[in-house]
This record gives structure tokens, sequence and C-alpha cells, in this order.
């Protein structure tokens, strides 16, 4: 009974992945799939209201003022954004990895057809597009944040819950000292900045270390007020 167990936990049993009846199950769940998430990018819309929730609605409209300034969003898209446009493109594959209940190694035609229709049906029935604006204004007013924070910091003019957010993303005041004095860029549209680490002094391992946790506070702080819709 045990063994019996382990094998159905573990999808042991399963030894034929080609076989009929694992076939017609993926194509069925991809079918339902397809037939039932055509309008999850319009229902993930109010996700986005975790960044208003989280920030406030000044904000929030701040971070538009800074979508028109071109060249400010253009550097941070590029700088920022590159790992988040890449979870998108890939995130079918991921899932098919993910997902493999039937350790597949040679795919079939269906199971091609499957990954193929998976890639394009999440990305045009605007799950991942709705969740990565969301995560782009996060990412630009949390960014903004932390550097105005360690400013605060450096100065001693921090208050303690501010402190508190602060080291819960890693941060210390050393650190903070050192954000505080690094490279930024400005919109010229609105009051935001954001840090801009490759501009930062990285001849120094402690530099490094400091440029490599402001990434991924920022990534974190992401992950944590909006989930990528195109993950589950």
């Amino acid at each position: 009974a045990f063994r019996i167990d382990h094998e159905r936990v573990n999808n042991l049993h399963r030894t034929n992945p080609t076989r009929i009846d694992n076939q017609i199950a993926t194509g069925l769940k991809a079918g339902t799939s397809w037939t039932m998430l055509g309008g999850a990018g319009i229902s993930a819309l109010p996700d986005t209201g975790m960044v208003i929730a989280q920030h406030g609605f000044r904000k929030v409209g701040e971070a538009f003022k800074s979508i028109r300034d071109f060249d400010f969003i253009t550097k941070f898209i590029n700088k920022e954004m590159a790992g988040e446009i890449m979870q998108i493109t890939s995130g079918a594959v991921q899932r098919a990895v993910v997902q493999d209940k039937l350790n597949t190694t040679n795919r079939t035609q269906l199971d091609k057809f499957v990954g193929a229709g998976n890639k394009i049906f999440y990305n045009l029935n605007l799950l991942a597009p709705a969740t990565l604006v969301g995560r782009l204004m996060n990412g630009l007013i949390v960014s903004d944040k932390f550097v105005k924070l360690s400013k605060q910091w450096a100065n001693k003019t921090i208050s303690e819950a501010d402190k508190q957010f602060l080291t819960w993303y890693g941060f210390t005041e050393d650190m903070a000292q050192y954000v505080s004095q690094a490279p930024t860029e400005a919109s010229i549209k609105s009051n935001l900045i954001y840090a801009n680490t490759d501009a930062w002094d990285l001849n120094t391992v402690l530099s490094r270390k400091y440029k490599r946790k402001f990434e991924m506070a920022v990534g974190q702080h992401n992950s944590n007020t909006i989930v990528m819709g195109n993950t589950f």
C-alpha cells in the first residue's frame, strides 16, 4: 500500500506519456484553459489596485506622469524590467517544465501544439501584460522610495517605521549610506527617481553586494505586491 501511494503521489505509475489517455488528458486540460481563461487579463486589472493600496493615489499619479517621460521610462524598462519581460515570454515553457507530471522526454506533436498555444494564449488574453504594467508602476515607485528613505536614514531623519520597512527588504545603515550617494535617474515629468545601478561603482566586493541586494529588494517588493499573472 505504501509503495502504491508513493507511486501515485509522485506520478510514477504513469510510465508512458505518449499513451492515448495521457494525450487526451493533455488536450482536455489545454482546451479547458483556452476556453475558460479568455477574460483573465480583464479580471487581473483590479489586482493593480494593490499598487494604490501600497503607495497611495498620489504616488501612482506620479508614476503615470513618469511614463510620459520617454527617455526616463525607456531607461527604466531596459534596466529594471528586462527580467519581467523574459518571465512573460518564457512563461509557457516554465509551466511546461514545472507542471510536467509525466516526466516527458520526447514531446509529441500534441505537446508541441499545446506549448505553442499556451505561449500565445497567455499573452493575447492580456493576463501577462496586465500584470506587467502593475509591476512596472510598482517598480518605479518602490525604487524611488528605497532611494529617498536611504537618504533619510543616512541623514538620521528616518522614522522607525520606515527604517523597519527598509530592514525588511535587507537594507542596513551602511547600505542606506551607500545608496544615498549612488547615481540616480530623475524624471522631468514627475518627482520620481530610480537608482541607476548601471552607473554605480562596482570596483569593490561590498559595492557589488549592495547593487545585488538593491535589485533583489525591488524584485521582492514587486513579487509581494503583484503576482506574475502567467505563473499559475
